[in-house]
């Protein structure tokens, strides 16, 4: 079913449940925000309300349900939405405890915020033992136009990157290009983040990178990564750097972190230095992994750096 929606309104999707006695379920909305090449570039959930310069807004995390009325919604403002991002698609998940066959009331409804009119609607118990459904997309015409499309298609996970797999089915029945890199293969995800952005890793991820990356255009320079592991406390554990490859104190397996060694000058393509987590090696007094950056070569700043990144990678 499509819906041609009109231009000029802003939309809601909310979740309604009720809470019930014993065990509360914590139903989550999220927006996900795909562009034209069929890349993961946003996305509007509990740990970043604000999407796509505001064109999505999350309303914050229920945890339980107890609220009247409308207790999760994203908001989409179509006339703000960016020309290359042609796709939003709605998923709800239950985060914590239970599945939506077990969601009392559990509804989903979509708005036109400027006339107050629900255009569609779905309950969420009829996918009985499933922990997510994709509920449907906000699709962008090529005259230009948005239309909602429901999908109704339950899948397992509690939050989008738990079900990337059939998020790529629904990318490419909308943008058939985003299948060009095989048919096993899932969407790629590219968060631009900046300073307070969070980030929710799969609940399934094996290893993370941390790549740093700079050129000599400026002259050769000594960047270093670091990695350093905390305590719930905040005591250091171990720190992982050029002077240490490897982790090897007993808080985790030997190995737990990598470092690919230290570049002195910046040459050569692609991460210049590397530190990889095998996060199913670490053990649990490991709370919090810091990575930091420092430049080595003394008297220069970060402005008389070429081309500096840091990026970090589901691997």
């Amino acid at each position: 079913m499509s819906i041609p929606l009109s231009p000029n309104s802003t939309y809601s999707v909310g979740v309604l449940w009720d809470f019930v006695g014993g065990q509360p379920i914590d139903v989550d909305i999220q927006a996900i925000a795909v562009d034209n090449r069929g890349v993961i570039v946003d996305c509007a959930y509990y740990n970043n309300l604000k999407a796509l310069g505001k064109a999505l807004v999350h309303s914050g995390d229920e945890l339980d349900g107890r609220t009247d009325g409308v207790d999760e919604k994203v908001t989409l403002n179509l006339a703000k939405m960016p020309q290359n991002v042609p796709l939003i698609i709605i998923a709800v998940f239950c985060y914590t405890g239970g599945s939506l066959g077990q969601v009392k009331s559990g509804t989903v409804v979509v708005t036109d915020e400027t006339s107050r009119t629900p255009v569609f609607q779905t309950v969420m118990n009829q996918y009985g033992k499933f922990r997510a459904l994709i509920v449907g997309a906000f699709s962008r015409s090529y005259a230009g136009g948005f239309a909602f499309d429901a999908l109704s298609d339950p899948c397992d996970g509690q939050h989008f990157m738990d079900v990337l797999p059939s998020l790529t089915q629904v990318v490419r029945r909308y943008i058939p290009s985003a299948a060009a890199s095989g048919q096993n293969a899932v969407c790629a995800v590219n968060f631009q983040m900046q300073k307070g952005n969070v980030f929710d890793f799969g609940r399934n991820t094996q290893q993370i990178v941390c790549g740093l990356g700079w050129d000599t255009t400026f002259g050769q320079v000594d960047l270093d990564v670091s990695c350093v592991l905390m305590d719930k406390s905040g005591e250091v554990l171990e720190t992982v750097f050029f002077g240490n490859l490897r982790s090897e104190r007993r808080h985790s397996a030997v190995g737990a972190v990598v470092h690919t060694g230290d570049n002195l000058t910046g040459e050569g393509s692609g991460d210049d230095e590397q530190v990889i987590l095998h996060m199913d090696q670490f053990g649990p007094t490991v709370y919090n992994i810091f990575f930091v950056i420092n430049i080595y070569t003394r008297g220069v700043t970060f402005a008389q750096v070429a081309n500096p990144y840091c990026r970090v990678v589901d691997a």
